[in-house]
């Protein structure tokens, strides 16, 4: 029983990961036998995965035709965005005032970990990739310095569709990345002077979630999203 659990958890974070970073991409189909194969494992481990996925909107069953990467869902994803925002600037907050030198080393050594991406010799897409996953554990890391692990595991649970979004965004526009560790090296130096007005400034300028960047992504890649109003989901 153990074993089985094991299988589904690997297949789970597998398949998740994959949709996640696009490399399963919106539209696709999942053929459950050919899982099967990869893993090595019976329809039984499979079918859990799938469920679990589809229940997070990331898989959608279609009768009589398969099993389907589910599309970006355009409705909801401003209203995602206003949810990180409002709830990063509390938690930024938040860390102003009880911030320290190993919090601030922690936070630095993220600064380094994301510069250091900007020198290696990657691809676009691979960089793309690995730029968001350093991305996701600098703005993890700031909800661990306020114990807020439990924020940072809710908001987790829509960050795949985010992150698609995020992927899209950062492929079409070079300089994006640039401007997201500059805002970083900004947010750890107001926190050093324990600016919360400052913080709130940076949090505040957007670089995903003006209509305009929206609706540039959208045509460049009309296949992967779903523009459906919220109403019709």
């Amino acid at each position: 029983m153990k074993e089985i659990h094991v299988q589904t958890d690997t297949i789970y974070q597998t398949l998740r990961q994959e949709i996640m970073l696009l490399t399963l991409a919106p539209g696709a189909l999942v053929s459950e036998s050919e899982v099967c194969r990869r893993f090595g494992v019976s329809r039984t481990p499979v079918r859990e995965v799938f469920k679990r996925l589809e229940l997070e909107g990331l898989l959608e069953v279609r009768p009589q035709r398969g099993t389907f990467v589910s599309r970006i869902r355009l409705a909801p994803l401003n209203d995602l965005m206003f949810i990180r925002e409002a709830v990063e600037i509390a938690a930024l907050n938040e860390l102003a005032e009880k911030i320290d030198a190993r919090g601030l080393f922690k936070l630095r050594l993220h600064l380094m970990e994301q510069e250091r991406l900007f020198e290696a010799a990657l691809g676009r897409a691979e960089f793309v990739r690995a730029f968001l996953q350093a991305d996701n554990m600098f703005h993890r890391t700031l909800y661990i310095l306020v114990d807020r692990t439990g924020v940072w595991d809710f908001i987790s649970t829509t960050r795949p569709h985010y992150n698609r979004f995020r992927i899209l965004n950062d492929t079409l526009n070079p300089h994006v990345c640039e401007d997201i560790l500059q805002r970083h090296r900004d947010i750890v130096d107001a926190l050093e002077t324990h600016d919360a007005q400052r913080l709130q400034e940076l949090r505040r300028q957007p670089l995903y979630n003006s209509m305009e960047n929206i609706t540039r992504v959208v045509r460049a890649y009309p296949d992967y999203f779903d523009l459906r109003p919220a109403e019709a989901l």
